[in-house]
């Protein structure tokens, strides 16, 4: 969210978690379809100011790998009945990476299933995804590097200073 703001584009949060917090959990299995395309909104919608462009991204984040994800069926099967024409935007924490691509150009049924705990995820590789600033003309490599750059150093520093609590006591000095 801050890189897309700092390049100059309107950000409003608008995914159910964020409008709709008193009732989230009330209606966890209520097939109302009303309800499942609310509850599946993507989080982002984004709006550059000069030119009226409007975009809404759904953003995930992941530790995990940083060359794919997965995500899971259910999730994908809403993302494409209610909100085709907007970005799936995936954050790989760790190297403060981001790949974007929209969500009907993703071809589904070409994707491998994994099964994980008795549910089926889609396993997405990011060379079939673009960069944040390919899709955002406003949002430059600069941008996106010294943002990568101070989370980096962010880690750094979190880490760096749990090691040394972890080490340190009152007898240390």
């Amino acid at each position: 969210k801050e890189i897309i703001l700092s390049a100059g584009y309107e950000v409003r949060q608008s995914g159910f978690e964020d409008n709709y917090r008193e009732i989230k959990n009330k209606f966890i299995s209520n097939p109302n379809e009303s309800l499942q395309r609310l509850k599946s909104n993507p989080d982002l919608e984004i709006t550059d100011p000069e030119t009226g462009e409007f975009y809404r991204i759904e953003v995930k984040t992941t530790t995990r790998s940083n060359e794919n994800y997965q995500i899971a069926v259910s999730d994908a099967v809403k993302y494409r009945k209610y909100h085709g024409d907007a970005y799936l935007l995936i954050y790989h924490i760790p190297t403060a990476s981001f790949w974007t691509q929209k969500i009907d150009d993703i071809e589904w049924e070409s994707l491998a299933l994994i099964e994980q705990s008795g549910e089926q995820f889609y396993h997405l590789d990011f060379f079939h995804f673009r960069q944040l600033e390919d899709l955002f003309s406003k949002v430059t490599k600069g941008i996106v590097e010294d943002r990568k750059h101070l989370i980096k150093e962010l880690f750094r520093q979190y880490f760096i200073g749990l090691e040394f609590e972890k080490h340190v006591d009152a007898d240390s000095f």
